[in-house]
Formats: C-alpha cells, structure tokens, sequence
C-alpha cells in the first residue's frame, strides 16, 4: 500500500510503531478555549434555569399559602360581621 516508502526502517516505520500506536491512545482530546468557554456558558445557563425554575416553584407555593389565608381571613371577617347583625 505504501510501497518502498513503508519497507524502509524510516520515520513512517517508527510512526506505525507499537510504542507510538500506545503513545497516541495516551493523548487525550482537550476542547479549544472557545469550546470550554461555551460549556461552561451552557452549564452556567443551565444552573440559572434550574434555579430560576426553583424560585417559581417558591413562589408559587408562597402565593397558594397567601391566598389560601386571605380566604380564610375573608371568610372569618363575613362570618363576624353576620353574627353582628
């Protein structure tokens, strides 16, 4: 495939070489800053949408518990307010 090129002890022999072959599974991958600054922007939109998501839930169960007391709060003045008539 290679031809007189790849039979030669050259640097392409050495390249296929086992200890090279080793060498280049040893090598990891690492993004480009452009790529890590974006994961991190990813993760940092995604911390702030769960927390966002958190405070709504809050929020939420801080309004029923609000309501909820208003009624009551109505519902006590309507019936006080009848007893005195």
């Amino acid at each position: 495939m290679f031809g007189d090129f790849a039979k030669s002890g050259s640097l392409f022999q050495s390249f296929l070489s086992h200890e090279n072959i080793g060498h280049r599974r040893r090598c990891k991958w690492r993004p480009t800053p452009s790529k890590r600054k974006s994961s991190r922007a990813a993760k940092l939109l995604q911390r702030a949408d769960k927390r966002a998501g958190e405070l709504a839930a809050a929020y939420d169960r801080v309004r029923i518990a609000g309501l909820t007391c208003e009624a009551a709060y109505t519902t006590i003045k309507k019936s006080r307010l009848s007893d005195e008539m």
